[in-house]
């Protein structure tokens, strides 16, 4: 049945439909060979270079985090770590000297305790927290854990102190919390990997959080409220128990340089270095569909897949599932109804919480890149039950993750996720 589908036998509305799938799942399978002669997709800029993690100091939505990750925005973007809706944020006070900011929202908070500096004692084992890396590692809160190696840091930053709980980029902002819940300190940075010039050595896992009495100078200063107690280690809590505690209080930060209501569409590096290896008769067709919106690529060798960031969308009472469109490139053409078709424009919907996918309308093109005459369009039937697909590719699987529901530098996107 498969081969008299795809060599172009006469169909009925029903074997038209069922043709679509069957020619989408050929080709997802078909990718996954490939899959393995591609390095990872690059995390996508916004959240590469402006994002960070924050946390609530009171129930008025005043929020605490590192200054260098809302310097310069045009737009600041807070999430709860509890759902996918987000907030505006408006910056207060900033302090560069010490690397922070203040940010409300309009919300209602959870106030996470300030500990009081002069209890906090070295060798504390402690828990960090944060959104480290997310369009590699996912949107969801990270705990890890360690101890305070010393309370004294940097000699050439005041205010700091080192601890040993892995953290990333993303962690920036983020709390450093005792075991019995109380921030002690925020996330600054790392030496992780720096070479110590006077000895040779490689420093490893070196990281640094400003102390928690620059925490109540700062707040102090902004005449906001807070809470300050001190470390009580009677009052010992496990890991799961803390990150639950935490959980509601910690926010994920996105900033925006460029207005969010309207954003020059870029190509990303991957589609420039594509065209520069094209040959010439083919550049006119990729360069077409980048004006026409698609500027993420992955080549997959044989395969080359194009995304549209702009056509990005969700319903407000589904948001981890987001429509998009994507084409399809064949390196070598393929059969349909006796003609040969070598891209195809897709329509489809991407499930961000099972990474999983449903195809709702493809147009086969006889050209590359979405490209010259149209050959068949196959739309999916309403009264068909949703059933998304596992994809056959793990590579093509992050790739639409990293830039269907990480990537939010789309301004109607980001507009559409503010409550």
């Amino acid at each position: 049945m498969n081969s008299k589908l795809i060599n172009g036998t006469p169909r009925t509305n029903t074997q038209r439909v069922l043709h679509f799938f069957i020619i989408g799942s050929l080709l997802f399978a078909a990718l996954s060979v490939h899959a393995n002669t591609e390095t990872e997709k690059k995390e996508a800029l916004i959240l590469a270079r402006s994002a960070g993690t924050a946390f609530a100091v009171n129930e008025q939505g005043y929020l605490i985090t590192s200054n260098h990750i809302i310097q310069n925005a045009d737009d600041i973007v807070i999430f709860s770590s509890e759902g996918s809706m987000g907030w505006r944020g408006k910056v207060v006070k900033v302090n560069k000297k010490f690397d922070l900011a203040l940010i409300k929202i309009d919300a209602v908070t959870k106030a996470n305790p300030i500990a009081i500096w002069n209890t906090v004692p070295n060798g504390l084992e402690i828990f960090a927290f944060g959104f480290p890396n997310p369009s590699i590692q996912g949107r969801e809160l990270k705990i890890t854990s360690g101890l305070v190696n010393s309370l004294e840091g940097l000699t050439t930053k005041a205010g700091v102190f080192q601890f040993s709980a892995p953290i990333q980029r993303g962690n920036s902002g983020g709390p450093v919390v005792g075991s019995d819940g109380t921030v002690i300190g925020l996330i600054s940075g790392k030496l992780e990997g720096r070479s110590d010039k006077r000895n040779s050595e490689t420093l490893q896992n070196v990281n640094f959080a400003l102390r928690s009495e620059e925490l109540v100078k700062f707040l102090s200063a902004a005449d906001v409220t807070y809470t300050a107690k001190s470390l009580d280690l009677s009052k010992l809590k496990r890991s799961h128990e803390l990150f639950q505690e935490m959980s509601p209080g910690i926010y994920s930060v996105v900033a925006i340089r460029g207005t969010m209501s309207q954003k020059e569409s870029m190509p990303s590096v991957e589609l420039v270095e594509m065209i520069g290896r094209l040959p010439n008769d083919q550049k006119p067709k990729l360069n077409g569909a980048f004006k026409a919106g698609f500027d993420e690529l992955l080549n997959l060798g044989s395969e080359q897949i194009l995304l549209k960031s702009e056509s990005i969308s969700f319903n407000r009472a589904t948001p981890t599932i987001r429509s998009f469109d994507f084409i399809i490139s064949l390196s070598a053409p393929r059969k349909i109804k006796d003609n040969l078709y070598t891209s195809m424009i897709n329509s489809a919907k991407f499930d961000c919480k099972n990474n999983t996918i449903l195809i709702i309308r493809q147009e086969h093109k006889k050209e590359a890149f979405g490209t010259g005459e149209t050959l068949s369009a196959i739309k999916r039937r309403a009264d068909v039950k949703e059933d998304f697909k596992v994809l056959g590719s793990k590579l093509l699987t992050q790739f639409f993750f990293n830039n269907v529901c990480q990537t939010i530098d789309n301004g109607r996107l980001v507009k559409d996720l503010i409550q």
